[in-house]
């Protein structure tokens, strides 16, 4: 049985358990049907294979226990430590200088940091799911949805200039860097990441 439960990987420990669990209940119970009542002497035999056994189950079971517990401390840690590299890393992309945003493939809005938003004049409720294209001037957007559709070809672009167009306010021109980031968005798709800054210097 020894052999039986340190064969068992600990990535399925849990089930080996339950496994290991019925293999000595079956050994128990056969030892105990085993004994025939009528003859002192084989149960007196019996009693010291029924009480090794279940000394022997309780030890390889303390043994997985401490083994889960393990486990169970080392992923504890590995997830604290993955929430405060998310958390970090949230930070720096809303607290970062520059407008930065992710869209998809289509420029649809799926996350901004805050200097965005104050570009943008909106709030992120307001923004996700829109397309960047409808900041853009109407003359404007066939140059742009071309452009846009040639990004998957070259992975990206740099120093991309279009005019954009914030509420009432007349159309600036800004310079983008774009790129196309595979398993980008939150479904596992692709994304485009992009940083902004207006053409003219601060708006």
């Amino acid at each position: 049985m020894e052999d039986d439960l340190q064969s068992i990987g600990t990535g399925s420990l849990a089930r080996g358990l339950s496994q290991f669990r019925q293999t000595v209940f079956r050994q128990a119970a056969e030892a105990v049907v085993s004994i025939d009542g009528s003859t002192p002497s084989m149960a007196a035999e019996s009693f010291p294979r029924i009480a090794a056994l279940l000394a022997s189950a309780l030890e390889e079971l303390r043994v997985a226990e401490e083994e889960l517990l393990e486990q169970h401390d080392t992923l504890a840690g590995e997830r604290e430590s993955f929430a405060r590299d998310v958390a970090r890393e949230r930070r720096l992309f809303d607290l970062a200088p520059c407008a930065l945003f992710v869209t998809d493939l289509f420029s649809q809005f799926l996350d901004a940091n805050r200097a965005m938003l104050t570009f943008l004049q909106t709030e992120l409720a307001q923004l996700e799911g829109k397309p960047l294209v409808s900041f853009v001037p109407v003359p404007d957007r066939k140059a742009f949805r071309e452009a846009l559709s040639r990004l998957s070809v070259t992975q990206g672009a740099t120093q991309w200039r279009f005019p954009m167009q914030r509420r009432r306010d007349v159309a600036l021109d800004v310079l983008v860097s774009v790129h196309v980031v595979g398993g980008g968005n939150k479904n596992g798709g692709a994304a485009l990441y992009w940083a902004l800054r207006p053409a003219g210097g601060l708006p």
